[in-house]
Protein backbone atom coordinates (compact mmCIF):
# COMPACT_ATOMS: atom_id res chain seq x y z
CA UNK A 1 0.00 0.00 0.00
CA UNK A 2 2.86 2.48 0.86
CA UNK A 3 3.84 2.13 -3.07
CA UNK A 4 0.42 2.95 -4.26
CA UNK A 5 1.44 7.04 -4.32
CA UNK A 6 4.42 6.17 -6.45
CA UNK A 7 2.69 4.25 -8.69
CA UNK A 8 0.13 6.71 -9.14
CA UNK A 9 2.96 9.56 -10.39
CA UNK A 10 4.06 7.04 -12.81
CA UNK A 11 1.21 6.55 -14.59
CA UNK A 12 0.22 10.23 -14.51
CA UNK A 13 3.79 10.71 -16.14
CA UNK A 14 2.70 8.17 -18.93
CA UNK A 15 -0.56 9.93 -19.39
CA UNK A 16 0.43 13.56 -19.66
CA UNK A 17 3.77 12.14 -22.19
CA UNK A 18 2.75 12.37 -25.88
CA UNK A 19 4.91 13.27 -28.90
CA UNK A 20 1.99 14.40 -30.45
CA UNK A 21 1.60 16.89 -27.04
CA UNK A 22 1.51 19.82 -28.94
CA UNK A 23 -0.96 18.22 -32.24
CA UNK A 24 -4.81 18.78 -32.19
CA UNK A 25 -6.26 15.66 -31.01
CA UNK A 26 -9.04 13.62 -32.22
CA UNK A 27 -10.83 12.09 -28.55
CA UNK A 28 -13.42 9.19 -29.03
CA UNK A 29 -15.00 7.30 -25.97
CA UNK A 30 -14.58 3.51 -26.33
CA UNK A 31 -15.45 0.18 -24.64
CA UNK A 32 -13.07 -2.90 -24.94
CA UNK A 33 -14.49 -6.57 -24.18
CA UNK A 34 -12.34 -8.98 -23.33
CA UNK A 35 -12.84 -13.18 -22.46
CA UNK A 36 -10.40 -15.20 -22.01
CA UNK A 37 -8.93 -18.80 -20.85
CA UNK A 38 -5.38 -20.74 -19.90
CA UNK A 39 -4.60 -23.63 -18.47
CA UNK A 40 -1.47 -24.95 -17.22
CA UNK A 41 0.46 -28.13 -18.38
CA UNK A 42 2.63 -29.89 -16.26
CA UNK A 43 5.47 -31.01 -19.24
CA UNK A 44 8.70 -32.14 -16.81
CA UNK A 45 11.43 -29.60 -16.54
CA UNK A 46 8.52 -27.11 -18.12
CA UNK A 47 4.94 -25.58 -17.40
CA UNK A 48 3.13 -25.32 -20.70
CA UNK A 49 0.33 -22.67 -21.14
CA UNK A 50 -2.42 -23.04 -23.65
CA UNK A 51 -3.68 -19.32 -24.31
CA UNK A 52 -6.98 -18.06 -25.77
CA UNK A 53 -8.74 -14.77 -26.38
CA UNK A 54 -11.90 -13.55 -27.87
CA UNK A 55 -11.98 -9.54 -27.75
CA UNK A 56 -14.79 -6.83 -29.19
CA UNK A 57 -13.85 -3.17 -29.59
CA UNK A 58 -16.49 -0.70 -29.88
CA UNK A 59 -15.82 2.69 -30.61
CA UNK A 60 -17.57 6.37 -32.03
CA UNK A 61 -18.67 7.25 -27.94
CA UNK A 62 -19.52 3.19 -28.19
CA UNK A 63 -22.26 3.32 -31.05
CA UNK A 64 -20.51 1.17 -33.55
CA UNK A 65 -18.42 -2.14 -33.44
CA UNK A 66 -14.48 -1.19 -34.45
CA UNK A 67 -13.05 -4.64 -34.33
CA UNK A 68 -13.04 -7.67 -33.53
CA UNK A 69 -9.74 -9.75 -32.43
CA UNK A 70 -9.30 -13.47 -31.73
CA UNK A 71 -6.03 -15.17 -30.29
CA UNK A 72 -4.40 -18.28 -29.67
CA UNK A 73 -1.16 -18.86 -28.21
CA UNK A 74 1.32 -21.19 -26.41
CA UNK A 75 3.87 -20.42 -24.00
CA UNK A 76 6.43 -22.20 -21.56
CA UNK A 77 7.40 -21.38 -18.26
CA UNK A 78 10.86 -22.32 -17.40
CA UNK A 79 10.40 -20.56 -14.16
CA UNK A 80 7.57 -19.98 -12.26
CA UNK A 81 7.56 -16.18 -13.12
CA UNK A 82 8.82 -16.20 -16.76
CA UNK A 83 6.77 -17.20 -19.46
CA UNK A 84 8.40 -17.52 -23.18
CA UNK A 85 6.26 -18.20 -26.23
CA UNK A 86 3.65 -16.87 -29.26
CA UNK A 87 0.56 -17.56 -31.56
CA UNK A 88 -1.20 -15.87 -33.49
CA UNK A 89 -4.01 -13.75 -33.73
CA UNK A 90 -7.10 -12.83 -36.64
CA UNK A 91 -9.03 -9.50 -36.26
CA UNK A 92 -11.33 -7.44 -38.53
CA UNK A 93 -11.43 -3.67 -38.53
CA UNK A 94 -14.65 -1.75 -39.13
CA UNK A 95 -14.00 2.31 -40.30
CA UNK A 96 -15.87 4.06 -43.07
CA UNK A 97 -18.26 1.68 -44.34
CA UNK A 98 -15.19 -0.40 -45.10
CA UNK A 99 -13.47 -3.97 -42.88
CA UNK A 100 -9.96 -4.72 -43.21
CA UNK A 101 -8.82 -8.18 -42.30
CA UNK A 102 -5.25 -9.40 -40.37
CA UNK A 103 -3.23 -12.25 -39.37
CA UNK A 104 -0.69 -11.39 -36.99
CA UNK A 105 1.44 -13.75 -35.42
CA UNK A 106 3.54 -12.81 -32.53
CA UNK A 107 6.30 -13.61 -29.83
CA UNK A 108 6.94 -12.57 -26.67
CA UNK A 109 8.22 -12.80 -23.20
CA UNK A 110 6.57 -12.02 -19.74
CA UNK A 111 8.49 -11.81 -16.53
CA UNK A 112 6.13 -11.63 -13.32
CA UNK A 113 8.31 -11.64 -10.58
CA UNK A 114 7.08 -10.64 -6.79
CA UNK A 115 9.49 -7.90 -4.92
CA UNK A 116 9.68 -5.94 -2.08
CA UNK A 117 8.07 -8.91 0.14
CA UNK A 118 5.13 -9.69 -2.33
CA UNK A 119 4.05 -5.88 -2.24
CA UNK A 120 4.75 -5.21 -5.80
CA UNK A 121 4.82 -7.73 -8.90
CA UNK A 122 6.68 -6.48 -11.87
CA UNK A 123 4.81 -7.56 -15.30
CA UNK A 124 7.42 -6.34 -17.82
CA UNK A 125 6.24 -7.65 -21.64
CA UNK A 126 7.89 -7.60 -24.77
CA UNK A 127 6.68 -8.33 -28.09
CA UNK A 128 7.91 -8.85 -31.19
CA UNK A 129 4.40 -8.94 -34.29
CA UNK A 130 4.65 -9.94 -37.78
CA UNK A 131 1.59 -8.30 -38.74
CA UNK A 132 -0.38 -9.43 -42.38
CA UNK A 133 -2.53 -6.85 -43.36
CA UNK A 134 -5.67 -6.98 -46.03
CA UNK A 135 -4.72 -4.81 -49.49
CA UNK A 136 -0.77 -4.39 -48.47
CA UNK A 137 2.19 -5.25 -50.02
CA UNK A 138 4.28 -6.33 -47.19
CA UNK A 139 4.91 -7.91 -43.98
CA UNK A 140 4.58 -5.26 -41.12
CA UNK A 141 6.93 -5.72 -38.09
CA UNK A 142 5.93 -4.28 -34.91
CA UNK A 143 7.30 -4.09 -31.92
CA UNK A 144 5.87 -3.56 -28.11
CA UNK A 145 7.37 -2.69 -25.02
CA UNK A 146 5.20 -2.71 -21.85
CA UNK A 147 6.71 -2.56 -18.80
CA UNK A 148 3.72 -2.59 -15.62
CA UNK A 149 2.70 -3.71 -11.80
CA UNK A 150 0.19 -4.86 -9.84
CA UNK A 151 -0.28 -4.07 -6.19
CA UNK A 152 -2.06 -6.20 -4.15
CA UNK A 153 -4.57 -4.00 -1.72
CA UNK A 154 -7.50 -5.53 0.27
CA UNK A 155 -9.62 -8.63 0.55
CA UNK A 156 -13.15 -8.83 1.24
CA UNK A 157 -14.65 -11.50 1.95
CA UNK A 158 -12.72 -13.70 0.08
CA UNK A 159 -12.34 -11.55 -2.97
CA UNK A 160 -8.49 -10.32 -3.54
CA UNK A 161 -8.18 -6.62 -5.08
CA UNK A 162 -5.45 -5.81 -6.86
CA UNK A 163 -4.39 -2.57 -8.52
CA UNK A 164 -2.56 -2.72 -12.21
CA UNK A 165 -0.56 -0.15 -13.80
CA UNK A 166 1.17 -0.59 -17.27
CA UNK A 167 2.32 1.79 -20.28
CA UNK A 168 2.85 0.09 -23.47
CA UNK A 169 4.78 1.98 -26.60
CA UNK A 170 4.18 0.12 -29.99
CA UNK A 171 7.06 1.07 -32.75
CA UNK A 172 6.97 0.02 -36.36
CA UNK A 173 10.15 -1.55 -37.79
CA UNK A 174 9.65 -1.19 -41.17
CA UNK A 175 7.85 0.56 -43.77
CA UNK A 176 4.83 -0.98 -46.16
CA UNK A 177 2.91 0.42 -49.25
CA UNK A 178 -0.45 1.49 -48.00
CA UNK A 179 0.16 0.56 -44.56
CA UNK A 180 2.19 1.11 -41.33
CA UNK A 181 5.10 3.43 -41.67
CA UNK A 182 8.63 2.45 -39.68
CA UNK A 183 8.83 4.43 -36.39
CA UNK A 184 6.14 5.89 -33.64
CA UNK A 185 2.62 4.09 -33.80
CA UNK A 186 1.30 4.18 -30.87
CA UNK A 187 1.39 4.26 -26.83
CA UNK A 188 -1.15 3.05 -24.23
CA UNK A 189 -1.51 3.97 -20.37
CA UNK A 190 -4.00 1.62 -18.00
CA UNK A 191 -5.43 1.49 -14.78
CA UNK A 192 -7.47 -0.55 -13.64
CA UNK A 193 -8.80 -3.16 -10.46
CA UNK A 194 -8.44 -6.68 -10.79
CA UNK A 195 -10.80 -9.18 -8.67
CA UNK A 196 -10.29 -12.65 -7.84
CA UNK A 197 -12.94 -14.12 -7.24
CA UNK A 198 -11.86 -17.51 -6.95
CA UNK A 199 -8.96 -19.31 -8.15
CA UNK A 200 -9.99 -20.14 -11.07
CA UNK A 201 -12.04 -16.97 -12.36
CA UNK A 202 -11.25 -12.92 -12.54
CA UNK A 203 -12.82 -10.07 -13.12
CA UNK A 204 -10.96 -6.41 -14.38
CA UNK A 205 -12.13 -3.19 -14.55
CA UNK A 206 -10.26 -0.56 -16.08
CA UNK A 207 -9.37 2.81 -17.91
CA UNK A 208 -6.94 3.29 -20.75
CA UNK A 209 -5.79 5.95 -22.37
CA UNK A 210 -4.29 5.62 -26.28
CA UNK A 211 -2.97 7.56 -28.35
CA UNK A 212 -2.77 6.35 -32.02
CA UNK A 213 -0.36 8.44 -34.60
CA UNK A 214 -1.95 9.18 -37.69
CA UNK A 215 -0.55 9.56 -41.39
CA UNK A 216 -1.49 12.93 -42.69
CA UNK A 217 -4.74 13.67 -40.13
CA UNK A 218 -5.09 13.96 -36.65
CA UNK A 219 -3.65 11.76 -34.01
CA UNK A 220 -6.33 9.96 -32.02
CA UNK A 221 -6.50 9.86 -28.20
CA UNK A 222 -9.13 7.19 -27.22
CA UNK A 223 -10.74 6.98 -23.61
CA UNK A 224 -11.28 3.28 -23.24
CA UNK A 225 -13.30 1.70 -20.61
CA UNK A 226 -11.65 -2.24 -20.26
CA UNK A 227 -14.09 -5.26 -18.68
CA UNK A 228 -12.39 -8.71 -19.04
CA UNK A 229 -13.25 -12.37 -17.51
CA UNK A 230 -10.34 -14.30 -17.19
CA UNK A 231 -10.23 -17.90 -16.38
CA UNK A 232 -7.46 -19.79 -15.38
CA UNK A 233 -7.46 -23.42 -15.11
CA UNK A 234 -4.39 -26.34 -13.58
CA UNK A 235 -1.03 -24.67 -11.45
CA UNK A 236 -1.13 -24.58 -7.63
Amino acid sequence: MRWLPWSGVALLAALTWSPAAAQELDHDFQLWLLVSAETQLDAGPVTLVPYVEFQPRFADAVRELREVQGRAALFVKPVDDLRLGGGVLYGTTFRDRRSRREWRPYQEALWQPEVLDGDLRLTPRVRLEQRFIERTEAVSHRLRLRPGVEVPLFEVRGVGVELELSYEVFVNLNDVPDGPRQGFDQQRAYVGLIFRLTEVVDVEIGYQAQHVNQRGEADELNHEVWLSLQLGFGGD
